[in-house]
């Protein structure tokens, strides 16, 4: 059984990352990044703590540009409330569901050039995002 507060920040970042044309597998690739990052060494141990670290999630730690705060500002006011909010939350349960294929991926991007960290990676698009993996070790 997923946690709700989980479940609720996931369905933010997918709206806070993609409110045009979220697929199953784009958002699935998204959520796999958050949820691999807990289980390596270097990052937090929880979803929340994950989305909430400096400079990594967007929707979550926006940079100082007007765009980014507006969207960081309208991801939070995201909710149940929103006519689409049932979209993202079944978007993130599919996300979270243990019987899908999970991914390796543990970043993501959409601009269109790739940001520096992204040259030590092999990429993949899926959707609007280009994914990639990033190679750490395991938690104990």
């Amino acid at each position: 059984m997923e946690n709700p507060k989980d479940l609720e920040l996931l369905a933010k970042l997918l709206y806070g990352e993609n409110r045009a044309n979220p697929t199953p597998d784009e958002a699935a690739a998204i959520v796999d990044s958050v949820r691999n990052r807990t289980k390596l060494q270097g990052y937090p141990a929880t979803l929340e703590e994950v989305l909430n670290q400096p400079h990594q999630y967007t929707p979550f730690s926006p940079r100082e540009d007007p765009g980014s705060l507006q969207n960081a500002a309208s991801t939070q006011a995201f909710g149940p409330g929103h006519p689409r909010w049932n979209e993202y939350i079944t978007l993130a349960q599919w996300g979270l569901n243990p019987d899908r294929p999970p991914t390796g991926y543990t970043h993501y991007f959409s601009q269109k050039a790739n940001p520096p960290w992204a040259k030590k990676m092999k990429l993949t698009q899926i959707g609007s995002h280009k994914f990639g993996v990033e190679k750490r070790k395991p938690k104990p």
